[in-house]
């Protein structure tokens, strides 16, 4: 899913489906890619809401796009991404992050690691 966005920079063409996860902090939300980073100014629920199903919240200041999660703890408390960054995920979040890994996964040969 390709969105022209408005950066810091200027506005730009970004393909979603390579970004991993986006991070707010003080009104500037980071999308974090393999090779790319953008810096957007604005709410992260306000580009959330433009965003595909795959990504998703795990705690208030991050989302991450779950096509690129490596592994989910046995206690779901922490996400290991593909590219080697973990992250914590809140309590309140992670009924709903193991359900979407788990609906995302189910038609694929397991890619995915959730512990038991």
């Amino acid at each position: 899913m390709i969105k022209k966005i408005l950066t810091l920079t200027g506005n730009v063409e970004i393909d979603f489906s390579l970004i991993h996860y986006l991070d707010y902090e003080k009104n500037i939300i980071t999308l974090k890619g393999d090779s790319v980073k953008y810096l957007v100014r604005g709410s992260l629920s306000s580009l959330s809401s433009q965003l595909s199903d795959t990504f998703v919240s795990i705690d208030r200041s991050r989302l991450i796009n779950v096509l690129y999660v490596d592994s989910l703890s046995k206690d779901n408390a922490t996400v290991l991404m593909k590219n080697g960054e973990s992250f914590s995920v809140s309590r309140r979040k992670q009924n709903h992050l193991r359900g979407v890994l788990s609906r995302v996964y189910s038609d694929l040969i397991p890619s995915i690691r959730i512990e038991a």
